[in-house]
């Protein structure tokens, strides 16, 4: 009977020994541990969270994408870490981005004089009070603590006398 045609019930032939130093396994291979990936993910998820202070999530993204950059040198595959991070940080830096431009444009939106009374609606019907009453107290407090000059150069970017 031959064990290798499945015959024998699957045994070895009777009399067979195991090599010498029996049985032994073959070590898998696993990736190696790459430290820029690791950083990578670990900056891309922390600048994802940071969001809500839009001015870390920027550099801390682009840190992020640095590091997916440098763990990929030398011939290296781009490791689950290292996407990782280069996606969570391109999120934040794009989530982020969009904010500060949505940020400026209305700030230079309600600066320009013909977009004024509806920004004074607005402010009054949010708060209380218009965007102009809001500035002068804004100004008071600035000139308390840093002079009538910057109060000035303030006033005049606003559009609002002293």
């Amino acid at each position: 009977m031959d064990s290798r045609n499945g015959q024998n019930g699957g045994y070895p032939p009777e009399g067979w020994q195991p090599p010498q130093g029996g049985y032994y396994y073959q070590p898998c291979r696993s990736e190696q541990k790459n430290a820029f990936a690791t950083a990578a993910m670990v900056l891309g998820i922390i600048s994802l969270l940071s969001l809500v202070s839009v001015y870390w999530a920027l550099p801390i993204g682009a840190l992020a994408i640095l590091f997916t950059i440098l763990s990929k040198r030398k011939g290296r595959r781009m490791t689950t870490h290292a996407l990782i991070g280069l996606s969570t940080s391109l999120t934040s830096i794009i989530i982020s981005a969009f904010i500060l431009i949505t940020t400026i444009t209305f700030f230079v939106q309600a600066l320009n004089p013909k977009n004024r009374d509806y920004v004074n609606k607005l402010f009054q019907s949010t708060y209380g009070y218009d965007f102009d009453e809001y500035m002068e107290n804004y100004l008071e407090e600035i000139e308390k603590l840093y002079g009538g000059d910057v109060s000035d150069k303030l006033g005049q970017l606003f559009g609002i006398e002293p």
